[in-house]
């Protein structure tokens, strides 16, 4: 008698786990569908946009490494934060890897040749490229415009920029472009940038970042430009003994 009510018992304790370990299991698997469901139909799908108002040399020089770049010129319509769209700017450019940054705050602009910023239209002044290659060791030089800013849905960035060798004088590559948000191309790059660039953590983490905050569109602007920088020719491989 006692062992059968010792089975009963144990077979109702297996009962209880049982069940409690069911309603934890489809607990859990309703608090992961949706994020799963989520993050499944966030993958954008279309063309990205591609800078094509560009020039560039087929590579880069083998001993061009440093390069300094310039406070972004910003024309006196746009109201924006210097400081903050030189950051952004100087962030994305040392993103791409391609060479080592040197950063020209707007006040050594300013003892050098007395302005703070100057359009990428204008002549380099030759005090300015002797300070960039003598006192930084600066083998090029990067400059940038914002051309235009819309803050608002759509947002709109326009770009304009010129990387010289302070060497040579000659130009290495140029882009302008003006990126809309409400252009396919751009929006579907921009989904793109936000997966691939900004880490942001759940729930917030989808691809449309960009698309929401002016300074992130920014960036992803910069970066797309940036991404068509000339690159190095690859080092030949070692020939065999």
């Amino acid at each position: 008698m006692n062992n059968k009510k010792l089975a009963r018992t144990q077979w109702s304790s297996i009962v209880h786990f049982i069940t409690w370990l069911l309603g934890a299991l489809f607990l859990f698997i309703g608090c992961t569908s949706p994020r799963i469901d989520r993050e499944l139909s966030d993958i954008p799908v279309g063309e990205r946009f591609q800078p094509s108002n560009l020039y560039k040399v087929p590579a880069l020089p083998d001993n061009f490494k440093r390069v300094a770049i310039l406070p972004v010129y910003i024309p006196e319509t746009i109201e924006l934060d210097e400081n903050e769209l030189d950051s952004v700017v100087q962030a994305e450019l040392r993103h791409t890897g391609r060479f080592e940054i040197v950063e020209v705050s707007p006040e050594q602009m300013y003892r050098i040749i007395g302005i703070s910023r100057m359009s990428s239209l204008n002549s380099f002044p030759e005090d300015l490229l002797s300070y960039l290659a003598s006192v930084l060791g600066a083998d090029g030089v990067l400059q940038a415009d914002l051309t235009s800013y819309r803050p608002y849905r759509p947002f709109e960035i326009g770009l304009r920029a010129r990387l010289f060798d302070l060497r040579s004088n000659e130009a290495l590559w140029a882009v302008d472009e003006v990126l809309n948000a409400g252009e396919k191309s751009v929006y579907t790059g921009s989904r793109y940038y936000s997966l691939g660039q900004v880490h942001n953590k759940y729930p917030f983490e989808d691809s449309y970042s960009a698309l929401r905050s002016p300074n992130r569109f920014l960036a992803y602007s910069a970066f797309t430009l940036f991404e068509t920088l000339p690159a190095y020719l690859p080092e030949p491989a070692s020939a065999a003994n």
